[in-house]
Order: C-alpha cells, then structure tokens, then sequence
C-alpha cells in the first residue's frame, strides 16, 4: 500500500545535509572571523569585508542551486528528453477475426468438440 507521506528520498536528506555542512564551514571560517574584525576595521576595511561577504554570498547560493539541480534533476523540467518517435498501432477488424475463429458445425447438424 502506497502511502506518499511515508517515503523519504536520500536526495532531499543529501541536500540538506550538505546545506547544512556548507553553511556551518561558512559560518565558522568566515563569518565569526569577520564579525570579529569588524569591531576594529576603519571604513576601507569596511568596504572590503562588505564586498567580500557579498561574493561569499554569491558563491555560496550559486554552490546550493548548482547542489539542488543535482540531487533534485530539475534539469528534466527545462531540458527535456525527445519523445520517443510514434508508432502507429495496426487495427484489426474484429468481425473479420471472429469470422476466423468461430467453429462451424459438421455437415450432421451436430456442434463440433472443443479440443
């Protein structure tokens, strides 16, 4: 029995676990760093942690949505595959086929034996 609520895909669990990874190593690498020079930077240096968490930003969205077609195949909804080419079907003319199948009876009167 189906039931669509019970079934977990691995490939939501593998996105959010490397969601969660890349935004912990971000978080830890660069962001308590920055947030600590922050408290001493002069404006120039402002600007520069500024400009850098933009990029940081920029790269790490790219990073997910790049993550996100992978494990999700979106791809499918934008590029999808040729359909396969038609085949024609053949109909067959059902009195003619019963015409072939039905069994006559003996010049007797009498109704032939099934087999």
């Amino acid at each position: 029995m189906y039931l669509p609520g019970r079934k977990l895909h691995w490939s939501v669990l593998g996105f959010l676990f490397v969601f969660v990874l890349v935004l912990l190593l971000v978080g830890w690498f660069y962001l308590i760093p920055a947030a600590r020079a922050m408290e001493n930077a002069d404006p120039q240096q402002r600007v520069y942690l500024r400009d850098t968490s933009k990029l940081l930003l920029a790269v790490v969205l790219i990073l997910l949505g790049s993550i996100l077609v992978l494990c999700f195949r979106i791809g499918q909804f934008f590029l999808p595959r040729p359909p396969a080419k038609r085949v024609r079907t053949n109909y067959v003319d059902a009195w003619a086929e019963a015409g072939k199948r039905m069994q006559l009876p003996d010049e007797d009167g009498e109704s032939p034996s099934k087999n």
